[in-house]
C-alpha cells in the first residue's frame, strides 16, 4: 500500500514538473516571439562625423547610448557614431565607402553572418539590431564641390529624391527653399543634403544720421559707396566737417567693386570670389535665370556699366578716397564716421541702427560653392535609404537631436551660462531675462566633445555658444529672406567633363589668377593717383597678352585654306570656312549660357 502511495505521488510530482517545464518553455517561447516581431525593420546605421578634436572611446560610448535612446525608440535605428577629425576623416570616410562598395557589389557576397538573440538574461523580449561590417557607411557629412564630383562619379551617393519628395518631405519645410531647390537643380537629384545656414552676407552703407541732417541729405539719396551723391557727401564733410568727422570708414579692408562677377580658380581648378582680371558686371534688377540676365565675361577694364560705373572707374573712385584722406588716420580713431562700409548679417542693423541709416548695398547672395560646402549625404549601398532618410531629417528638423550630436550630453559636455555682451554686461530679451549660451566642458580630455555646427546639421536649429550672439538663428532667418541667387549660379570650372559640356584648358586662366592677386595688391598700395594710374596701365598691357587672350579666345569661323574649294568659274580658290575647335574659358561659359536658355542665339 505505501509503495503504491509513492509511485502515485511520484507520478504527481512528475506530471507537474512537465507541466511546469512546458509552461517555461511556452514562456521563452512567447518572449522570443515577441522580440522576433519586435525587430522586424530594426536596422545599424553608421553616421560618419568630422570632429573638431578627438573623440575618446568613453566618450563615443556615451553618445551612442544617448543618441540611440532617441534613434531606437523613432526609428528602430542603432546608430554607430564615428568620430575622426580633419586631417584622418576623408582617408578613412572614403577608404571605407571603396571597400563598401566592392564588398556589397556581388550577389549574396556581403551578407553578414548573424545569430539573432531576441531576449536579454532575464528572458524578456528585445528588439535585435543587425550587426554591420567596421567599414559600412550609411550617413556621412563631406564638403565641398570637389568631393561632390568625386563620390557621384564613384557611385557612391544615393538617389533620395523619393524620400524629400515622401517621408523626408519635412526638410523642405526647415532648409533655406532657394538652397534646397539648387540641389535638384545642379545635380539633377537629391543626392545630398545641404546644411541650413546663414547664407553670404550683406553689403551696407552705414549713413550717420546726423551728418544728413546737418549736409541735408537723405538716405535715399545714396545707392552705393560710389554714386555720385556719396561722393559729394564725402566732400562736403571733409571740407565742412572734418573736424568733427571722418568722412569714410571701411570695415572691409578691401577693394569692393559693385556688382562685379569675378572669373577666377584656384591651383585646383575651383572658382573663386577673389579678384581677378577676368570678370564682367550685372544689375541687380535683372530677373534670375532670364534670357539676358547673366554678366559678360571680359577683362576688368573692358567691363560695361550695368547701372553702375564700370570696374575701371570704381577703382579709381576707391582709391581717390584715400588719396584724398578722406578714410582718416590715427589721429581720428576716436572720431564718429559719416559714411560707415561694412560687410555682415543681419545683426548689423541692430547693432548700428540708432546711429545711422542703414543702406543695403549688395543682397547676400546663393553661390555655386555655397550649395556644396556642407551637406549630409546617405551612401548607395546603404542598408535602410528610408531609415537614413529619417535620421537625416531628424537631425534637420529636431533641436533636442540636432543639438545632442553637436555638443553632446548636459552636464557631461557642457552647461548652460549667461550670455555676455560686446559691453562686458548679460544679454537681456524683452522681458528682462539673461539670455543663456552653452559653454564647452573641456578639462577633461576623455570626455572632450567638440563638434562644428556646419558639419553636424541644421545651423539655425543650434543652440547659441558662448561669444555667439544669441539672437543669431533669427538673424539668420531674416538674412536667408533677402538671399537671392548668383546670376551664375551652376556655373563651375573643376572638372568641365562632368559637366557633360565639354573638355577645358585651365592653364591661361590659373597663370592670369596669380597676376591678378598680384595686381590687386599694386592697386592697394598705390599712395597716388600717379601711381595707381601706372599700375592700370600695366593692368592693361597684360590683358592685351596671350594669357587674357587665351581665356577669353570666343567660337568661330577660320578660314582654311588647305580645304579650299575649287571655284566655280575657274578662278582662285575660295576658302572654305570652318569652325574651330575652341576649348577657352569663355567658349566654355558661353556654352554652359546657351545651354541653360541664358543667351539667346539669333537665328541666322
Amino acid at each position: 500500500m505505501k509503495l503504491k502511495l509513492s509511485c502515485l505521488l511520484l507520478s504527481a510530482l512528475m506530471i507537474m514538473f512537465c507541466f511546469a517545464s512546458c509552461a517555461e518553455k511556452d514562456k521563452a517561447d512567447v518572449m522570443n516571439k515577441i522580440g522576433q516581431e519586435a525587430s522586424e525593420g530594426a536596422v545599424t546605421l553608421s553616421m560618419y562625423l568630422m570632429s573638431e578634436a578627438p573623440v575618446s572611446d568613453e566618450q563615443e560610448l556615451a553618445m551612442e547610448t544617448a543618441v540611440n535612446a532617441i534613434t531606437e525608440k523613432e526609428f528602430k535605428v542603432h546608430l554607430d557614431l564615428k568620430y575622426f577629425t580633419a586631417d584622418e576623416y576623408y582617408n578613412v570616410l572614403e577608404a571605407d565607402l571603396k571597400k563598401m562598395t566592392e564588398f556589397y557589389s556581388g550577389e549574396g557576397i556581403g551578407k553578414k553572418e548573424e545569430n539573432p538573440v531576441y531576449t536579454d538574461e532575464d528572458g524578456l523580449p528585445v528588439t535585435y539590431y543587425p550587426p554591420i561590417e567596421e567599414f559600412d557607411v550609411d550617413i556621412f557629412y563631406f564638403g565641398g564641390y570637389d568631393k561632390y564630383v568625386k563620390y557621384s562619379e564613384a557611385g557612391y551617393l544615393k538617389d533620395i529624391s523619393t524620400e524629400v519628395d515622401g517621408s523626408a518631405k519635412a526638410l523642405k519645410a526647415v532648409i533655406n527653399t532657394n538652397l534646397l531647390n539648387q540641389v535638384k537643380a545642379l545635380n539633377g537629384k537629391y543626392d545630398m543634403i545641404p546644411t541650413n545656414r546663414a547664407i553670404g552676407e550683406y553689403t551696407y552703407l552705414l549713413l550717420n544720421k546726423k551728418v544728413l541732417q546737418e549736409t541735408q541729405y537723405a538716405a535715399g539719396d545714396i545707392t552705393s559707396l560710389v554714386d555720385e551723391d556719396c561722393q559729394d557727401l564725402l566732400s562736403l564733410v571733409d571740407d565742412i566737417f572734418g573736424d568733427e568727422y571722418v568722412p569714410l570708414k571701411s570695415y572691409t579692408n578691401e577693394l569692393d567693386l559693385i556688382d562685379v562677377e569675378y572669373f577666377g580658380v584656384d591651383a585646383n581648378g575651383m572658382m573663386t570670389d577673389d579678384f581677378s582680371l577676368i570678370a564682367g558686371t550685372y544689375d541687380n534688377s535683372w530677373a534670375y535665370g532670364a534670357a539676358g540676365s547673366y554678366p559678360e565675361m571680359s577683362h576688368l577694364l573692358n567691363t560695361k556699366d550695368c547701372g553702375r560705373l564700370s570696374a575701371q572707374e570704381q577703382i579709381k573712385v576707391l582709391k581717390g578716397y584715400e588719396f584724398n584722406g578722406y578714410l582718416g588716420d590715427e589721429a581720428d580713431a576716436d572720431k564718429p564716421f559719416a559714411v560707415g562700409y561694412i560687410k555682415g548679417g543681419a545683426e548689423v542693423v541692430e547693432k548700428y541702427g540708432d546711429d545711422y541709416e542703414i543702406v543695403p548695398v549688395q543682397m547676400p547672395k546663393l553661390e555655386t560653392a555655397d550649395v556644396y560646402e556642407h551637406v549630409m549625404a546617405i551612401s548607395e549601398k546603404t542598408n535602410s535609404v528610408k531609415q537614413s532618410a529619417e535620421i537625416i531629417t531628424h537631425l534637420n528638423t529636431n533641436e533636442e537631436f540636432r543639438n545632442l550630436i553637436l555638443y553632446g550630453i548636459e552636464k557631461e559636455n557642457y552647461i548652460w551660462v549667461d550670455a555676455i555682451g560686446e559691453d562686458g554686461n548679460p544679454v537681456i530679451d524683452e522681458d528682462g531675462n539673461v539670455y543663456k549660451v552653452v559653454s564647452r566642458i573641456t578639462d577633461d580630455p576623455e570626455k572632450l566633445y567638440v563638434m562644428d555646427k556646419n558639419k553636424t546639421g541644421n545651423v539655425i536649429y543650434a543652440y547659441p555658444a558662448v561669444g555667439e550672439n544669441p539672437l543669431a538663428s533669427d538673424y539668420a532667418l531674416a538674412q536667408n529672406q533677402d538671399l537671392q541667387l548668383d546670376y551664375t549660379l551652376g556655373f563651375n570650372l573643376y572638372n568641365a567633363s562632368f559637366a557633360k559640356l565639354g573638355d577645358l584648358d585651365l592653364t591661361a586662366l590659373k597663370a592670369v589668377t596669380v597676376a591678378s592677386a598680384s595686381f590687386y595688391q599694386k592697386i592697394v598700395d598705390a599712395k597716388t593717383e600717379d601711381a595707381l594710374n601706372a599700375v592700370l596701365d600695366e593692368i592693361k598691357a597684360y590683358v592685351d597678352g596671350e594669357d587674357v587672350k587665351a581665356v577669353l579666345d570666343m567660337p568661330g569661323m577660320e578660314e582654311a585654306p588647305e580645304t579650299d574649294a575649287p571655284a566655280e568659274d575657274g578662278g582662285e580658290d575660295t576658302p572654305v570656312e570652318e569652325e574651330k575647335d575652341y576649348t577657352s574659358v569663355a567658349a566654355y561659359y558661353d556654352e554652359w549660357l546657351t545651354a541653360k536658355a541664358l543667351k539667346v542665339v539669333e537665328a541666322e
